[in-house]
């Protein structure tokens, strides 16, 4: 369960705020907060002579998020290691449900049976989705419903032309602050610009978690109504092993996180030197070592 305990305010103006740590390491920089912006879907009845044009112009929206898929995975290709092969396998997932789901069936049946617009009709088909995840005991399988809201985003942004969020032209090292943020969104972000990001919504086992952890951006989710407690350029640290925020910190905390940064950086550093040795212990035994990886590209490495 999110950690969602109150801001602590101190008299320096340094606050905290704990949420879930899903991707560790440490980031500090200016904040880039997203406002939040639900697209407000529209909702009208139409008449039975216009059902045809009305499931026209949702079968070309469907076809336009297709090609945005397809764009899409062509820039996937060009991260790194299992972060690319990741985003690939969750845009295959994303095209098979434009090709063929209930939320398209869904939605091209409740145009003509209730004879509303197709904005409205994938409106009411995610929510009746989302209802019968939420019921789900299993935890993993509940939170792919984000990957049906990722897919009915994206049809309500073809239906209404509303143009999707990019993050570019950001200073070095910026925290990205959202209430909630795509795997793609995720996939697309520079490390060389993007230091890490916090938002209010999101879990361990989310694909945008997954993402974040191959890209080696430290992340922090279920921090509620974070958008509305920092200002665009605040100074954001990240600390995603401990799953908190600090804003504004003061100098000695400063010193204090950047201290903890240069000792992951040496420790990866380490780490990396180590990796070709044999598992042979100082007596000469040798240690089978066993991994549970969710990618072949993870193997190699």
């Amino acid at each position: 369960m999110a950690a969602k305990r109150a801001a602590k305010r101190r008299p320096s103006g340094e606050q905290h705020f704990d949420g879930i740590g899903v991707a560790a390491g440490i980031a500090i920089g200016p904040a880039h907060v997203v406002e939040p912006g639900a697209i407000e879907v529209p909702k009208h009845t139409i008449k039975a002579k216009d059902i045809k044009a009305e499931r026209a112009r949702f079968a070309d929206a469907v076809a336009s998020a297709g090609k945005q898929i397809e764009k899409l995975r062509g820039k996937a290709m060009s991260l790194p290691g299992s972060a690319a092969e990741e985003l690939c396998y969750l845009l295959d997932a994303h095209a098979l449900m434009l090709a063929d789901s209930r939320l398209v069936r869904g939605v091209d049946k409740c145009i003509a049976k209730k004879k509303i617009n197709a904005e409205a009709a994938v409106a009411e088909e995610l929510n009746q989705i989302s209802d019968a995840f939420a019921k789900m005991e299993d935890d993993y399988l509940a939170a792919r419903v984000q990957d049906i809201r990722d897919v009915g985003g994206r049809l309500l942004r073809a239906l209404m032309a509303v143009p999707y969020q990019a993050f570019s032209d950001l200073e070095e090292g910026t925290v990205i602050i959202a209430e909630e943020l795509t795997p793609a969104d995720t996939a697309l972000m520079d490390p060389a610009r993007v230091g890490g990001f916090a938002t209010a919504l999101g879990g361990v086992q989310g694909h945008t978690a997954i993402m974040a952890r191959s890209l080696g951006l430290p992340a922090i989710t279920g921090i509620a109504g974070l958008t509305h407690k920092l200002r665009q350029g605040d100074v954001v640290v990240v600390d995603g092993g401990a799953g908190r925020v600090v804003v504004n910190p003061t100098a000695s905390t400063l010193v204090h996180y950047r201290a903890r940064q240069a000792d992951i950086v040496q420790r990866q550093r380490r780490l990396a030197r180590l990796k070709s040795l044999p598992a042979t212990t100082r007596d000469n035994v040798t240690i089978t070592l066993h991994a549970n990886v969710e990618l072949p590209s993870e193997i190699a490495g």
